[in-house]
C-alpha cells in the first residue's frame, strides 16, 4: 500500500487562472471564464465564473480544452471552435399594464346608472329617504363604505331614534360630488 503524500498532485488547472471554456462538446465557440475552485481531484468538477456576463457554474475538465491565453493553438488543431458567440437575444422592456381613465362621458353616464338605479328601487313609490342598506344596494357600495362615508361627514343623514335615513337629495348629492378619479383609500 502506497504512502500519500501531504502536498496535492498537480492537477494542471489552478484557481485564478483563465480557461477557454467549451458551450458544446463537438462545435460552437470558446468562451473565457476565470476558475474559481479547481477541485481536488482529476474527476472533480471545478467551479468557474464567466468573464463576460459573470455567470458562475460546474463544469467538467473536458469542457475546459486550453489556458484562455493559448487558445489559438487549440483553435488551430480543433476549427469547429472557431465560430462567433451568438448575439444575445434582447430582452423586452417591461411593459406595465394599460390602465384606461376615465373620461368626462364615462363619468356622465356612471352617473346616470345610479340615478336609474336609484329611481329603480323606489319601485312606483315615491322615496324621501334611503335606509343605510338601500343607499349602499342603489350606489353599488357596501353598507360599511356608506357609514365610513357618513362618518368622514361626506353624507349627512337624519335619524329616526337611531336609524340613520339619507334623504334623496342627500343621496343624489353624494353620488354627484364623488371625485373624477380613484385617490386611493379612505383616509
Amino acid at each position: 500500500m502506497g504512502k500519500l503524500s501531504a502536498v496535492p498532485k498537480e492537477l494542471g488547472i489552478r484557481a485564478g487562472e483563465r480557461w477557454a471554456y467549451k458551450i458544446t462538446l463537438s462545435h460552437g465557440p470558446l468562451i473565457e471564464v476565470k476558475v474559481l475552485d479547481a477541485g481536488y481531484n482529476y474527476e472533480s468538477s471545478i467551479r468557474v465564473q464567466r468573464v463576460d456576463t459573470g455567470e458562475v457554474f460546474w463544469t467538467r475538465r473536458g469542457r475546459l480544452p486550453a489556458k484562455w491565453e493559448r487558445q489559438e493553438e487549440y483553435l488551430a488543431t480543433h476549427p469547429q471552435f472557431r465560430s462567433a458567440l451568438p448575439e444575445p437575444l434582447p430582452r423586452p422592456e417591461p411593459q406595465l399594464p394599460f390602465i384606461p381613465r376615465l373620461t368626462d362621458v364615462d363619468l356622465e353616464r356612471i352617473r346616470a346608472v345610479v340615478r336609474e338605479e336609484i329611481a329603480e328601487s323606489m319601485n312606483g313609490v315615491p322615496r324621501i329617504a334611503f335606509t343605510v342598506a338601500e343607499l349602499a344596494y342603489a350606489v353599488g357600495l357596501s353598507d360599511a363604505r356608506i357609514y365610513q362615508h357618513i362618518d368622514r361627514r361626506d353624507i349627512t343623514p337624519v335619524y329616526s331614534g337611531t336609524k340613520a335615513l339619507i334623504p334623496v337629495e342627500e343621496a343624489v348629492r353624494f353620488v354627484r360630488d364623488l371625485p373624477d378619479e380613484n385617490y386611493g383609500a379612505l383616509g
